[in-house]
């Protein structure tokens, strides 16, 4: 998208949070699941979110509170200025979130993907 192109909300606009999700399925052995908990935890830390900011497809950014885009690689930081716009915030702010799917769904979308398409990464 050229950097000088403006945005345009939709009228009524919902937001559909579709990124970061860390799931642990059922049955993991307790040794496994310390070992998960560890990963989940160190992914969570500040200096890891600040990599979501990437080249802003992950925007506005991290999981958690209080990483700002200063945290960020120069790099991130360089196209979210370029290419990010001021109103995002208040779009942001303003309109309602809500997830994809319910609970049910989304463990049975996660199940889909995991036995069609991951598992056949493994072959």
């Amino acid at each position: 998208m050229p950097a000088e192109f403006k945005v345009q909300a939709f009228d009524n606009m919902t937001w559909v949070n579709d990124a970061h999700y860390m799931v642990i399925p059922k049955g993991v052995p307790k040794e496994k699941l310390d070992v998960l908990y560890k990963l989940m935890n160190f992914m969570l830390e500040p200096a890891q979110q600040a990599l979501t900011y990437d080249d802003g497809y992950f925007y506005p950014g991290p999981a958690v509170k209080d990483v700002p885009l200063s945290a960020a690689s120069a790099k991130s930081q360089e196209v979210i200025q370029k290419f990010g716009r001021p109103e995002y915030a208040k779009l942001l702010a303003d309109r309602p979130h809500v997830v994809p799917l319910n609970a049910q769904a989304m463990v049975a979308a996660f199940q889909k993907w995991d036995r069609e398409i991951g598992a056949a990464k493994t072959k």
